[in-house]
């Protein structure tokens, strides 16, 4: 498919991946102060991942509130904060996670 072809594509045509990355596209154009991002890298490469969470770390660093929701350790061990969760209810809150204080607590869960 050509360059002019996917820009007149239907959403629903869009593979979920392709779908976040618009959906993140459509934060940076807009500069959102106020960013909700429910599994942002759940449907993306390792690449596409990484990019996707830089950009959302910049936006943080820059003032904006990101609020992401993520069952990544990885990715949550590179937050300013982390808010575990269980049935609804909060368990813990983590300031700067490390991965392994994130498994050890889900160990216990």
């Amino acid at each position: 498919m050509n360059f002019t072809a996917e820009l007149a594509s239907f959403v629903g045509t869009l593979s979920g991946g392709e779908r976040q990355k618009v959906a993140i596209a459509r934060v940076l154009v807009t500069h959102a102060k106020i960013i909700s991002a429910d599994e942002p890298t759940g449907a993306v490469d390792t690449n596409s991942k990484k990019i996707i969470f830089d950009r959302l770390r910049k936006l943080a660093d820059n003032g904006a509130c990101v609020v992401m929701v993520t069952h990544d350790v990885d990715l949550v061990s590179k937050t300013d904060r982390a808010l575990v969760l269980k049935n609804g209810q909060l368990i813990k809150t983590f300031i700067k996670p490390s991965a392994s204080e994130l498994l050890e607590e889900i160990g216990k869960r």
